[in-house]
């Protein structure tokens, strides 16, 4: 009877997508979770922690959330239910819903018997003292991965679960598994479904949360590392929690509203618009948005470089407590030092100044490193290489290509744009074109197919890896010729 239950529970779950027969290939079926479960049964029932069960004796563990932080409609309790099933029977822990979380369907009669514990009628049914009161906490979560490859989608559901002492905090057992389900194509928009916090953000249901609360979880759901890096299905929800959040004055939304246009994700890439909502969290005294700004003067991104801006920001940020900005102070500090170039590097400078391909490039080694009196500065050496680019030099756009890939230099991680950079190397001069704006005419020449071989090579591997704003595209290769670099 319980397991035909449990399979009415997964079949509502499965009909939760578009069509049932599609939804179902994504949801993990009732096997693979009755599978999951019996191999973290069999782990925490050998673990030391059950082992101590002799000594200390029969453990009570109340029934606490479980976090569906996925992108599906997914009862995350049913994965609960379906582990407890596997040590119930143990007779080494006893489940108590005393005190109980989203996994358990707490009975609301515990609330009129403890208020009825002082009426004789009841008190000698259940006495004060009779509740078994829990010394551990049984808890979970449920998040996914997904990842388009060869045209399919392939969704990685990561399960934790972990029991915590109360008495302590202190995790006494945890397990971490995985469940993969392979889509063909691209899964459908509305196969993904909101999480709660994202619906009350919405306006869509209510609760005690305040709205501008329910926001700011709902991004913080979401933004769990970098912002570059935040699944396609998940930018435009992101977006809209972020604008709703900062509508309602919350600086943490108006922070990440500003990472939104800062990164364009969710929105068209703004700079102007990013810095000015990160002003307006400034002014709410978040100090990481602060930190932001300073980096953004630091960087150059969007305006030109102001270090004694850059340092105003990073001191407000470092007052509100914001320890990045003390220590990017310290950074600035020595950005801001004269440079005192050798005899080649005012040479090249006053060539990269007149137009010469080849200077502007070598220029933006000294600078990057810091060498030859050239005091180090990034973001400076992104610029040189730049302008060398522009101006034909293959080595400048293959180098400021691969900074996107990386992000160095005060850019942002962008791989289309690194894509496009690798390609003017590899395609966009031929020798000729190459070396018309310089005087280094040996140094150009010579070097010129190695560098451009090496930008076909990367830009192939950007193609077939596929990354940030690059779609994925292995039908593109590099055929080597002795003539200059094609693309099928």
């Amino acid at each position: 009877m319980m397991r035909y239950v449990l399979w009415i529970i997964a079949l509502c779950v499965s009909l939760g997508s578009a069509t049932p027969s599609e939804g179902t290939l994504l949801s993990p079926s009732l096997e693979e979770i009755t599978q999951f479960s019996e191999l973290a049964g069999y782990d925490l029932l050998h673990s030391e922690f059950a082992k101590s069960s002799k000594d200390e004796g029969t453990k009570v563990i109340a029934i606490s959330d479980f976090f569906n932080l996925t992108d599906f409609a997914l009862d995350s309790a049913l994965v609960a239910r379906v582990f407890l099933r596997q040590i119930k029977d143990s007779k080494l822990f006893t489940l108590t819903n005393v005190i109980a979380g989203n996994a358990s369907n707490a009975d609301p009669m515990l609330d009129s018997i403890r208020a009825m514990r002082n009426n004789l009628e009841f008190s000698n049914i259940i006495p004060k003292g009779a509740l078994l009161v829990p010394k551990y906490s049984l808890s979970g979560r449920i998040s996914n991965d997904i990842k388009e490859l060869g045209g399919k989608t392939i969704v990685q559901y990561n399960i934790i679960l972990s029991i915590t002492n109360l008495e302590n905090g202190l995790v006494e057992w945890d397990y971490v598994d995985t469940i993969k389900k392979t889509y063909d194509g691209k899964i459908p928009k509305d196969f993904f479904s909101p999480t709660r916090y994202g619906l009350i953000c919405d306006g869509a249901t209510s609760t005690n949360l305040s709205p501008k609360e329910a926001c700011e979880l709902a991004i913080s759901e979401i933004w769990e590392g970098s912002f570059q890096d935040i699944a396609p299905n998940k930018r435009d929800s992101i977006a809209r929690y972020a604008k709703r959040a900062c509508e309602l004055d919350s600086a943490f939304g108006c922070r990440a509203y500003a990472a939104v246009y800062r990164y364009g994700v969710g929105e068209k890439q703004d700079f102007t618009k990013a810095m000015g909502l990160y002003q307006k969290a400034c002014q709410k005294s978040d100090g990481n948005a602060c930190y932001n700004i300073a980096l953004m003067y630091q960087n150059a991104q969007g305006i030109a470089q102001n270090l004694k801006q850059a340092d105003t920001y990073a001191h407000r940020a470092c007052k509100l407590g914001f320890d990045a900005g003390c220590e990017l102070r310290q950074k600035l500090a020595a950005l801001a030092q004269e440079d005192s170039l050798d005899e080649r590097g005012q040479t090249l400078a006053q060539q990269c100044e007149a137009n010469d391909s080849v200077a502007c490039g070598d220029l933006a080694f000294y600078y990057y490193h810091g060498f030859g009196g050239a005091n180090r500065n990034p973001t400076k050496a992104a610029h040189l290489f730049q302008k060398g680019c522009e101006l034909g030099d293959v080595n400048s756009c293959y180098q400021i290509g691969l900074w996107y890939v990386s992000g160095l230099g005060g850019t942002l991680k962008d791989w289309g744009i690194a894509a496009a950079y690798m390609d003017k190397s590899c395609n966009g001069y031929t020798l000729k074109s190459a070396c018309a704006n310089t005087a280094h005419q040996a140094q150009c020449q010579k070097h010129y197919e190695n560098y451009k071989s090496n930008a076909c090579f990367s830009l192939g591997s950007l193609y077939e890896r596929g990354g940030i704003n690059l779609k994925q595209d292995t039908k593109r290769h590099y055929k080597p010729t002795k003539n200059p670099a094609i693309w099928d």
